[in-house]
């Protein structure tokens, strides 16, 4: 069972530069921190390979969760995946996706915002609830 996934990447004009086109949670996960940490682990990821900033795509369901984790919004995406005046380089608005009816959010990464939980979570106390429909490696991994 896939209770997440996140995609990215790197932005090709400049290896600073990364997108997530795709993170999603499944719903009986939702708010439960997974999101966060799948969020957490691709950035100290990025950061080590020396990306310096992250842009994703907020919706009406993702924008909250984007904006928790330091994303700001910079630009307007139209249904028909029409986007007026982004302020980022041509060269890399040309790498970039455009779903249409989004929001493009930023995040600039450095040694401040780097992992820095308050209370680390871990993925086993996460998932303590549904242990038992868990396949029997995952649960042991914990």
């Amino acid at each position: 069972e896939v209770i997440s996934a996140i995609t990215y990447q790197i932005i090709p004009a400049d290896t600073q530069y990364a997108e997530v086109p795709l993170a999603a949670v499944s719903s009986i996960y939702q708010r439960k921190g997974v999101g966060r940490l799948l969020y957490i682990e691709l950035r100290k990821r990025l950061q080590n390979i020396g990306v310096r900033t992250i842009f994703c795509w907020g919706d009406t369901e993702s924008e909250g969760f984007w904006l928790k984790q330091s994303f700001v919004s910079i630009g307007e995406v139209d249904t028909k995946g029409r986007a007026r005046r982004l302020p980022i380089k041509a060269d890399i608005r040309r790498a970039l996706c455009f779903p249409g009816g989004s929001t493009l959010m930023v995040s600039h990464l450095n040694k401040d915002n780097s992992t820095n939980p308050v209370e680390p979570l871990k993925l086993s106390s996460l998932l303590k609830p549904l242990e038992k429909s868990l396949p029997s490696a995952i649960v042991q991994n914990q």
